[in-house]
């Protein structure tokens, strides 16, 4: 019901849990965190996440954490996601790769390269292998903000380390060219996209 947007009767099914005396747990949070994240209801989801801290019986996961971090990054409050991130490795949350790529790429919707390739840099440092999201998350951070030095860096790392480049990653890569002014580079990489057959 809350992933479906379902709202009246995800309120209803809660009121029918309290009469009969069920509590909400960890599983119910994360199926209304979830709805939060597919509607892009951020209120929602922050007020709900807050009913959990209060509780004395539920300890917010790294599901939960990463679910209110994406939900919030996408709704433009991409500090706020940050700062969630930040909140989780306070409270001795372990973070995992998805938290990361959600952190990285609240960075990248904020224009702040900086903090993502930071993170991006603690990942690794925590022994945690990045994704091909991982990778595209700041190769998107460096784009926005022009580095395509910084980008292109990224890139031969990916290559260096066999990770598979997608269309994503390659035409943000081949935008970060483009706002860099690396017209020679934006044509080897696009030349390389077509040899390895990707559309």
């Amino acid at each position: 019901a809350s992933t479906c947007g379902k709202w009246k009767k995800v309120k209803l099914i809660r009121e029918d849990m309290v009469a009969q005396g069920i509590g909400a747990d960890a599983f119910t949070y994360s199926s209304l965190l979830g709805g939060c994240k597919t509607t892009g209801n951020w209120k929602l989801a922050r007020k709900l996440f807050a009913e959990m801290e209060a509780s004395d019986t539920i300890t917010p996961n790294v599901i939960h954490y990463t679910t209110l971090m994406t939900t919030l990054q996408r709704a433009g409050a991409w500090k706020e996601s940050v700062e969630v991130f930040n909140k989780m490795s306070a409270s001795g949350v372990k973070a995992d790769v998805v938290s990361y790529n959600a952190a990285i790429t609240a960075c990248a919707k904020g224009e702040d390269w900086q903090q993502a390739w930071s993170l991006f840099s603690a990942l690794r440092r925590d022994g945690i292998e990045p994704s091909v999201v991982s990778y595209n998350a700041l190769l998107s951070a460096c784009e926005r903000c022009g580095q395509a030095d910084r980008a292109l860096e990224v890139f031969e790392n990916m290559s260096r380390r066999g990770i598979a480049c997608n269309q994503v990653t390659y035409n943000t890569l081949i935008s970060a060219c483009g706002k860099g002014g690396r017209y020679d580079a934006a044509l080897r990489i696009n030349r390389e996209m077509k040899e390895k057959g990707i559309r």
